[in-house]
């Protein structure tokens, strides 16, 4: 990457992103450190957008993640597939559409920003509930993240450390979400549950999608938006900006929950919609785009192995 690399115009760009984003540094060194660190992520994008984009389908940029290690974004995930255990498996019909847009449909609440916090799982779940609320009673309605961070534990969830959307369907079946606004998120998990008011949501149950079946997640996709778990490990998703991650630019080792809201075509590429929990400023207004084949796999990023 070293030919990428101009050292003072990547500290001038680098200057511009502290005061783009707020970011303040305690010590010369500090600052030193983020700017390798930022650097070595400039010649990455560099490379990427000249050489790769458009093999690859998506075009990278400095984000506020462009000051971040791989160890530290790593923290913006959360997803434990490991603890994950398959159960009430459905199948259901084809679906009759090759186009699904639940945010356009007005199911979808606003993108949310999770933080340093590996509660991704619980923005997955929360989306799936707020969707599922909104297609059957016609109301839009934001739920707490928060709760499933601090009182889902006893279901095998970890806070900030991670979870699973099935274990907080589970939760949720028991014990009914506040709304955001009457438990709001903090980011952190101290102190235990703090249940205050009476809940408002309840799921009723909930289903695990048939592994490596694209048409049955296009089957589960056309009832509403579906919790699914990616590997979003590589730094096309710490850096990426736009356009329809490829299958062949990431790997199947599921680390994130997020949201499937839609898919769509674009210039004879299918392709998934999903919501991510990283803020609107990232990717495409806070949303990105993967490659949608009709394998029986993993899917691009492992999409198709443990939704629900």
């Amino acid at each position: 990457l070293g030919s990428y690399i101009d050292m003072a115009g990547a500290e001038e760009a680098f200057v511009e992103h502290i005061y783009k984003n707020g970011l303040e540094y305690a010590s010369a060194h500090e600052y030193l450190f983020r700017l390798e660190v930022f650097t070595q992520n400039y010649a990455k994008v560099l490379h990427h957008n000249i050489n790769d984009a458009r093999e690859d389908g998506f075009t990278m940029t400095l984000n506020k993640f462009a000051t971040m290690t791989t160890d530290e974004f790593d923290q913006m995930k959360g997803y434990r597939a490991e603890n994950h255990v398959a159960s009430n498996i459905r199948h259901l019909l084809p679906a009759n559409s090759d186009s699904i847009n639940w945010v356009e449909a007005g199911a979808v609440t606003d993108v949310k920003n999770q933080a340093t916090c590996g509660s991704c799982w619980s923005f997955s779940t929360t989306g799936a509930l707020e969707g599922a609320h909104q297609i059957a009673t016609g109301e839009l309605i934001s739920l707490s993240e928060q709760q499933f961070v601090d009182c889902s534990k006893s279901y095998g969830n970890l806070g900030c450390m991670g979870g699973l959307m099935d274990s907080a369907f589970d939760y949720a079946k028991d014990v009914a979400i506040d709304l955001e606004s009457d438990y709001p998120y903090q980011g952190w998990s101290f102190g235990g549950c703090k249940l205050a008011v009476e809940g408002v949501v309840n799921a009723a149950s909930y289903s695990d999608v048939p592994a490596n079946d694209p048409a049955q997640l296009e089957a589960y996709l056309a009832k509403g938006p579906v919790s699914i778990a990616i590997d979003a490990s590589g730094v096309q998703f710490q850096l990426y900006k736009t356009g329809i991650i490829s299958q062949a630019s990431c790997g199947t080792d599921l680390d994130h929950g997020v949201l499937l809201v839609g898919m769509g075509e674009e210039d004879g590429t299918k392709y998934w919609i999903v919501k991510n929990s990283w803020d609107s400023t990232w990717g495409e207004n806070g949303y990105f785009r993967l490659e949608r084949t009709d394998a029986k796999d993993a899917g691009t990023c492992g999409l198709q192995s443990q939704a629900s």
